[in-house]
């Protein structure tokens, strides 16, 4: 098998253990070496605010990250006269002050504005939107491992931060503001325990954004996957499983609704039969012991309901939250996915063991369709007692969200997938020896360009306009960054930066 191939799954799997166990944060240090470690933010996963309503179909872009970047790389001392409002949002990691700065960047030149200083968000940090764009909202720590941050609140039409008296002990792993903005929930872990080093439960807070004060708080005794808000603000959904303390597995999933004044339960719900976390499948420490499933969680657009597509299965739960019922159906065809899978290791001698799947997911505007993609891996042991293995992707699957039926397909190796708010265009993205993005129409499923070397983006200035963004990291320690133009595709230009650096853009 590739090696670079075993490398991503096992990544991907190292990824969800560690969230399972609360030990993932938003943002980590890079080494202090020429290799930058991977962030999570890294090959972010946002839902795109714009796409063009007329695209030129193009030839395949074939420029690699690496050989733009040390071409176009800009003069440290080079910078905008652009206005704020013209700039686009870059996390860069500083290797002086060992830590990550924001930075102001004007998309057109590839340039940070001259009169606008980088603002220090942390040597690892959490960071959400407010609904309109116009504040930022970021928990920075100082530390390696997440502990101690520090709330702070950031005015991203003037430039300013202000850094609360509101500090998380642990490391936070979900944020979200209310529609009206006057509130943030966040979600943080408690201190590790035990054995394993679990934490000892979670804290939610939902803070009050003029006071700069807790409103609210209560603890929550399972891993917190997703939190949000309802469309009203009236309500906080809380969606996560149980890890046990004696062999690190989870337990069904279930989910709160809570009241977003009090935090009062309204509602909650084990979802049994649902896959969601990480399993033991025997005594062994194997690679094989143990099955990681990430099932795909996506909101209404309304935010009155909630669609799970199963990792495990061919299987789409569906989350009525003003009805409080739900309800899971066969997606069909079924298994055809899981069976390609098992192909994999046909033959192997020894020691076979399906260690799970990732699916990621993105609903049409209009709430009708999902498309969701996704990959798994198979652990296998050879005759010489060597670990091999195996990655599937699962491919583009549209599904009728009313129904659960599967209602077209398309054979792609991407891995992650994102739409535009117009419903138009989906950006898929995968990796083969460097980033790449194909840019499909959502409707024919045609592939209207394929962009080699570009991990696509669709964002906004920061004055609302329309911009589609880049970036990727090869093998060295620079990330290449790129802006393209929204209507034709075309590049408008391209550079590299060292060290560890994307872009963060609000949904």
């Amino acid at each position: 098998m590739n090696p670079r191939n075993a490398k991503r799954i096992w990544m991907h799997f190292f990824t969800l253990l560690l969230f399972l166990v609360a030990c993932t944060t938003p943002s980590q240090l890079p080494q202090e070496s020429n290799q930058v470690k991977v962030s999570s933010t890294f090959v972010p996963t946002l839902p795109p605010t714009h796409t063009p309503t007329i695209i030129v179909a193009t030839d395949e872009i074939t420029q690699t990250a690496s050989e733009n970047a040390a071409l176009n790389a800009k003069p440290e001392n080079a910078c905008s006269q652009a206005s704020l409002g013209e700039s686009s949002l870059l996390s860069n990691w500083d290797r002086k002050l060992a830590l990550h700065t924001l930075i102001p960047i004007n998309p057109i030149s590839g340039q940070p504005l001259c009169a606008y200083a980088p603002l220090p968000i942390g040597r690892n940090y959490f960071h959400a939107f407010s609904p309109d764009g116009k504040d930022l909202a970021v928990v920075a720590s100082q530390r390696e491992d997440g502990r101690d941050g520090v709330l702070q609140l950031i005015d991203l039409q003037n430039w300013q931060v202000t850094s609360t008296s509101i500090k998380f002990d642990y490391w936070v792993n979900a944020m979200d503001f209310s529609p009206d903005e006057h509130a943030l929930a966040v979600v943080s872990a408690g201190p590790p325990t035990g054995k394993h080093g679990l934490p000892d439960g979670y804290r939610l807070a939902v803070i009050d954004i003029a006071n700069q004060s807790i409103q609210s708080e209560t603890s929550l005794s399972f891993v917190p996957r997703l939190v949000g808000f309802t469309t009203d603000g009236a309500s906080l959904v809380v969606y996560g499983g149980t890890v046990t303390e004696g062999d690190l597995a989870n337990a069904d999933p279930h989910l709160l609704l809570l009241d977003s004044a009090t935090l009062a339960t309204d509602w909650e719900i084990r979802l049994e039969g649902l896959t969601d976390g990480q399993f033991w499948q025997g005594e062994s420490d194997n690679p094989d012991a143990f099955t990681f499933w990430s099932p795909a969680i996506v909101f209404s657009p309304e935010k009155q309901a909630i669609y799970i597509v199963h990792a495990d299965a061919n299987r789409l739960t569906t989350v009525d939250l003003a009805l409080r019922t739900t309800g899971t159906v066969q997606i069909q065809p079924a298994t055809s996915w899981i069976e390609r899978l098992l192909a994999l290791t046909a033959g192997v001698a020894q020691a076979k063991g399906l260690n799970g799947g990732i699916k990621s997911a993105v609903l049409s505007a209009d709430g009708s369709r999902l498309y969701v993609v996704g990959e798994s891996g198979v652990t296998s042991q050879d005759s010489n007692g060597e670990w091999q293995f195996s990655n599937e992707v699962l491919g583009l699957q549209v599904i009728d969200a009313a129904s659960g039926m599967e209602i077209a397909r398309l054979e792609t190796e991407c891995t992650d997938l994102a739409l535009s708010s117009d419903g138009n265009v989906l950006f898929l993205h995968g990796w083969s020896n460097i980033a790449w993005t194909d840019v499909v129409d959502a409707h024919s499923l045609e592939i209207v360009a394929h962009l080699a070397g570009r991990y696509l983006i669709s964002g906004r200035l920061l004055n609302g306009e329309a911009i589609l963004l880049s970036s990727a990291q090869n093998e060295s320690s620079l990330t290449s960054l790129a802006s393209l133009d929204p209507a034709s595709l075309k590049e408008i230009t391209a550079w590299g930066v060292r060290d560890f650096a994307s872009w963060i853009v609000a949904p």
